[in-house]
């Protein structure tokens, strides 16, 4: 939450909107995707100094997971995020400068299922992929809402195959999903030569419902090779779970 000593708010034009996350200002679209408050607890499922390297995101959107990750990370990181609405890739790199890391983060236009990047070459990949198949929920009648929140150009199995691409072996990955479709992210872990880690739940209060989740995965050397860790044969797949006051939240992002 902003506070004595934060940045002052900045002054967009009325078509956007100024929002606290994890240290800093965002941009948002008034009329396009708005970030959840889930993110605020993100920073927290890191490790010390966690994510550090080459951190990609897959599906960047205005930025709001890559900043929210990296916000506790170190500042030699390299941020990549590809979006695929162009829009987006243009508001994602003003807030890269209003939030101070325009030099080591870059948004680049680009469809998931093509990435521009080599393979193995990412320590991190962060992905927020959209909950919903074509067709099935609540269908926005904006346009960037829409694309955001329902898989019209790849589904979770292809953001999950790219993950298993770009990750070196080793590497890993933090996706943040709905928890109505968990068995179908486990299930599909395997096929990219992802290996889950760990499972946290964020519940809300009070009316104590499941809201979202994050699960980091690690990248699994390639077959034929060394196999699978001993830590991670031996340890198996941590779950916990966090509580948010949703409304409290919300208040506490300056809506």
């Amino acid at each position: 939450m902003s506070g004595p000593g934060a940045p002052p708010r900045p002054r967009p034009p009325r078509e956007q909107v100024a929002r606290w996350l994890a240290g800093g200002w965002l941009l948002e679209h008034r009329q396009g995707y708005r970030f959840s408050p889930e993110l605020e607890l993100l920073p927290a499922f890191f490790g010390p100094g966690e994510p550090q390297g080459r951190v990609v995101e897959l599906g960047s959107g205005n930025g709001a997971l890559l900043f929210a990750a990296a916000s506790q990370g170190p500042t030699t990181s390299q941020l990549l995020g590809l979006e695929r609405q162009p829009q987006l890739v243009r508001l994602a790199t003003a807030n890269a400068r209003l939030r101070g890391s325009a030099a080591r983060t870059r948004f680049v236009l680009a469809d998931i299922r093509q990435p521009p990047l080599a393979a193995g070459v990412a320590d991190w990949v962060l992905l927020n992929p959209p909950f919903y198949p074509a067709g099935w929920g609540r269908e926005s009648r904006t346009p960037e809402r829409h694309r955001s929140t329902h898989e019209l150009a790849g589904g979770l199995g292809d953001f999950l195959a790219t993950t298993g691409r770009v990750l070196r072996p080793g590497g890993r990955a933090v996706v943040v999903y709905g928890p109505e479709r968990l068995a179908e992210l486990l299930g599909e872990l395997p096929a990219a030569g992802l290996w889950p880690r760990r499972l946290r739940l964020v519940v809300h209060r009070p009316r104590g419902t499941l809201a979202r989740l994050f699960l980091e995965a690690v990248r699994l050397p390639p077959a034929g090779t060394a196999g699978l860790p001993a830590p991670l044969r031996t340890v198996g797949l941590q779950v916990d779970t966090v509580e948010l006051d949703y409304a409290a939240a919300r208040d506490g992002l300056d809506l």
